[in-house]
């Protein structure tokens, strides 16, 4: 069938606009903030805490350490911890170092994260913070983000008791601030909870730098 000049025209217009309808479903955004909107490193923390508590620096006690943290997410690292300095005595002056030098773990913010929320705050987008912290440590970091007024609000797991990659994280979220799988797209430098969310089928981005996830956020047609 002959199609003329024009009508070829309005096929590539049709298209073009139906592909931008389709994208535009997207009208969430989920930023993690650790390592996302601002630097954190739990190594640096661990060379300390070993440094002046005596304890002997060894793999497996690393690994110790990064699932004790993901655990004290839930609530109060101070607190939480005290179970460890009970069931881990041998090692209750590292547990005791890290609880009292955590804040060195922090590095600075990533302002190019933060330029890319608040470009995505003009463009009209709702925002939340999709983040694990206890609650202790969030208090140490909030006087270093400001910025985290541009979100809509802040979705901490200390508050809610449920860490990520559980899945109730963000099945929480998607009815405390009425929104679907479909409808948001989620940040976070962890290859599991980026799974995790992918598995609910939430469009998901695995952070790197700001300008990896800017070309992301472009190539989907977000912003």
């Amino acid at each position: 069938m002959y199609m003329s000049s024009r009508d070829h025209l309005s096929t590539a217009l049709f298209r073009k606009i139906m592909g931008l309808f389709v994208m535009s479903k997207i009208n969430v955004l989920l930023f993690d903030i650790g390592n996302v909107l601002i630097g954190w490193d739990q190594a640096s923390l661990l060379n300390k805490v070993f440094e002046v508590s005596g304890v002997q620096d060894t793999p497996e006690l690393r690994a110790l350490f990064k699932a004790w943290n993901d655990a004290w997410d839930s609530g109060s690292m101070r607190e939480l911890s005290q179970k460890q300095i009970e069931d881990y005595p041998a090692y209750a002056a590292a547990i005791r170092a890290y609880c009292e030098y955590w804040p060195i773990s922090l590095k600075p913010v990533i302002e190019e994260s933060f330029d890319i929320v608040q470009e995505a705050k003009r463009a009209g987008y709702r925002l939340y913070t999709a983040s694990n912290f206890s609650s202790d440590n969030f208090e140490t970091t909030l006087p270093r983000l400001p910025r985290l007024a541009l979100f809509d609000a802040v979705h901490i797991s200390c508050t809610f008791g449920i860490c990520k990659p559980n899945p109730l994280f963000w099945t929480d979220m998607m009815q405390r601030f009425d929104f679907c799988a479909d409808e948001a797209f989620f940040i976070d430098d962890r290859h599991d909870n980026v799974e995790a969310a992918t598995k609910l089928g939430i469009a998901s981005h695995l952070f790197e730098t700001p300008q990896k996830l800017r070309a992301d956020l472009k190539a989907r047609q977000i912003l």
